[in-house]
């Protein structure tokens, strides 16, 4: 869905969820990947994680809602 993608960008796995062939061939990549690739993949999508979901970013994103509900030429987030 466009929302795993948001979260994870190009570094999951993604397949088709009304094609099982795409899960299969999805699978047998990755079993086919070298362990360091697959740590290396983990490392940037929990790096992905800590830097676009963290409570201050997510605060501040709150912040900047609030002011802009309250003050029509306040800042409003951009994401």
């Amino acid at each position: 869905t466009p929302e795993n993608r948001e979260v994870a960008g190009e570094r999951a796995l993604y397949f088709r969820s009304r094609e099982p062939s795409t899960l299969s061939a999805a699978l047998t990549d990755l079993i086919h990947t070298p362990v360091d690739r697959l740590r290396q993949l983990g490392d940037l999508l929990a790096r992905r994680a800590l830097e676009r979901y963290n409570w201050d970013r997510v605060t501040d994103h709150y912040l900047a809602c609030f002011r802009g509900m309250t003050d029509p030429n306040g800042d409003r987030p951009t994401h």
